[in-house]
Parts: structure tokens; sequence; C-alpha cells
């Protein structure tokens, strides 16, 4: 019986670990994902500046 318990003690801390695993692994996901992200965001607003320099130049010429 004693044996019993500890199985359990055993499966219990796998699965605390097992969860702890999967929430580290979604934060990573997470972090990698707004890094992406940020840099499309970046890449989009340097593209609509870029273009609004080169009106504003061919309006001063």
């Amino acid at each position: 019986m004693a044996d019993t318990a500890l199985l359990a003690d055993a499966s219990a801390d796998s699965k605390g670990g097992n969860t702890l695993l999967k929430l580290l692994v979604l934060a990573i996901f997470g972090i990698i994902l707004a890094n992406v992200g940020r840099k499309v965001a970046i890449s989009k607003s340097d593209k609509e500046f870029e273009e609004r320099l080169r009106l504003a130049d061919e309006r001063r010429n």
C-alpha cells in the first residue's frame, strides 16, 4: 500500500513538471511571436515613412 502512495506522488510530480514545461514552451513561443510581429510592424512603418519622404521630395522639386 505504501508503494501505491509513492507512485501517486511521483505521478503528481511528473504532471506538475509537465505543466511547467508546457508553460515554458508557451512563453517562449509567445516571445518569439511578439518579436516577429514587432519586426513586421517596424518594417511596414519604415516602408510607409520612405514613401512619404519620397512624395515630399517630389513635391518640393
